[in-house]
């Protein structure tokens, strides 16, 4: 070696360690440490599916109860229950359309429930819908328009949630209708 050089990657010209070495210093110490076991045995589980068990009308009797409208099955494992907004007459240019919101539950075989679905609501029903979803635990996942021009102004607010008791996701899920104008049922 000549004399003032150092070892390929080993330091930089003024003695420091090189940016190479500590990086690869940097990426051994986890598996060093153990961290890369803990990390693999977490992975399998997360890859482990739970599926929807099969339900029928009857099992989601408390559900039609707390939001006052019976639902439909379909697939043998999904409860669907549909809003109809027959309060709206919703146009766009000039032509009337059918809006409504519905919401689906499944249950699945560690006991849980999931809830997804959709509200339509106005533009002043917009916050206080999603208020109630939040306090109620559910996620919102989307807030969009389908239509470049309507009236009155729409939004449809995607949510969904996970819980062990049906009814509170259903408890939620009527607090949000209930800041709508919603049609209760007949």
């Amino acid at each position: 070696m000549v004399s003032g050089m150092s070892a390929r990657g080993a330091e930089d010209g003024r003695g420091n360690p090189s940016r190479r070495r500590l990086l690869a210093v940097a990426a051994t110490v986890p598996v060093l440490v153990g961290s890369a076991p803990r990390a693999a045995a977490v992975e399998p589980a997360r890859r482990q599916t739970v599926m929807p068990v099969p339900t029928v009308e009857a099992d989601w009797g408390e559900v039609a109860e707390v939001l006052g409208r019976p639902g439909t099955m379909a697939d043998g494992s999904v409860y669907r229950v549909r809003f109809t907004r027959q309060d709206l007459p919703v146009t766009t240019y000039g032509v009337r359309l059918f809006v409504g919101s519905y919401a689906a539950f499944t249950r699945y075989g560690d006991g849980r429930t999931l809830l997804m679905g959709s509200l339509s609501v106005t533009e002043a029903e917009l916050q206080p819908a999603v208020d109630a979803l939040h306090e109620g635990g559910l996620d919102v996942t989307a807030v969009h328009k389908h239509l470049l021009a309507h009236e009155p102004a729409m939004w449809w607010v995607h949510f969904h949630g996970h819980a062990l008791a049906p009814s509170a996701l259903a408890r939620t899920l009527r607090a949000a209708l209930d800041a709508t104008d919603t049609t209760p049922a007949a």
